[in-house]
């Protein structure tokens, strides 16, 4: 079964929308796909509507950011039941939390002599979850940065000149969020973690204990190694493989059509899940 099960839309801060998604991925012969925005799930229905005269499975998903101490962590959600008001109010708590945040990014690039038009960049991507993404392309339009990887590098990533770590979700909130609502929650890109094997394993089982069920051990910029060992940590801890492109757009991730297979028993989870 061939799946990509991480991947932004134009809901969040990709440049696709959910229906030219769902047709690049069909015509690639994908089995199933997960649009899992940042902290909403807009553009589900949109992929679902779309996929229905193809034969993708569009499974429902989130991505949540959350903070363990210092350290930013990402939970993929899947199979929450996404039509329940209550959880639309929940994520709601979370796009202030964001926009909080985004606040004090600018903030910080006034104090760096950086001009960022925070109220153009929302108007010109009206309707979607405005985040670091967005900030990363102003600076590349503006010529301060030679790419989006260099904008984290240098700005926007744990150890960027602008980096903040705002009022944020827990990882322990993200996980009892997806757990709420009747999903799963999967570790996502556990490399930037930026944890030494020791630490990273140690992290993971005290995720467990929160009721993680997976982790995103097959992605785009691990390494074998790093790969191998994921994937050891799942055989160990009996935590589904779950992996994915992350794909924003051709400048971040990898093309649509890139996919994983994942095990049976995480394959059958994953049929069951599309059902939800």
């Amino acid at each position: 079964m061939k799946c990509d099960l991480h991947i932004h839309s134009i809901f969040s801060d990709g440049v696709l929308s959910p229906t030219e998604i769902v047709k690049k991925c069909s015509e690639s012969g994908l089995d199933v796909i997960a649009v899992t925005d940042h902290d909403n799930a807009d553009g589900i229905a949109e992929a679902r509507s779309a996929a229905e005269k193809t034969q993708l499975k569009v499974l429902g998903g989130i991505e949540l950011s959350a903070f363990e101490g210092d350290t930013e962590v990402h939970i993929l959600g899947y199979g929450l039941d996404f039509n329940n008001p209550r959880l639309n109010e929940e994520l709601k708590k979370v796009k202030e939390m964001r926009e909080s945040r985004n606040l004090i990014f600018i903030s910080r690039f006034k104090e760096l002599g950086i001009d960022i038009d925070y109220e153009r960049i929302k108007r010109e991507n009206s309707g979607e979850v405005v985040g670091r993404s967005h900030m990363a392309q102003e600076l590349v339009r503006q010529g301060i940065c030679s790419s989006i990887p260099d904008a984290f590098a240098r700005f926007l990533g744990p150890d960027g000149q602008a980096y903040v770590t705002a009022r944020r979700l827990t990882v322990k909130q993200a996980i009892n969020l997806v757990k709420d609502f009747g999903g799963i929650a999967v570790l996502a890109h556990p490399s930037k973690l930026r944890k030494n094997t020791a630490k990273t394993e140690a992290f993971v089982r005290q995720l467990i204990d929160f009721g993680l069920d997976g982790i995103e051990a097959c992605y785009f910029s691990h390494t074998m190694i790093e790969r191998d060992f994921y994937l050891y940590l799942a055989e160990r801890y009996k935590l589904g493989v779950f992996g994915g492109s992350d794909f924003h757009s051709e400048k971040y991730g990898i093309p649509l059509g890139t996919f994983y297979c994942p095990p049976s028993e995480t394959a059958d989870l994953i049929l069951s899940l599309t059902e939800k």
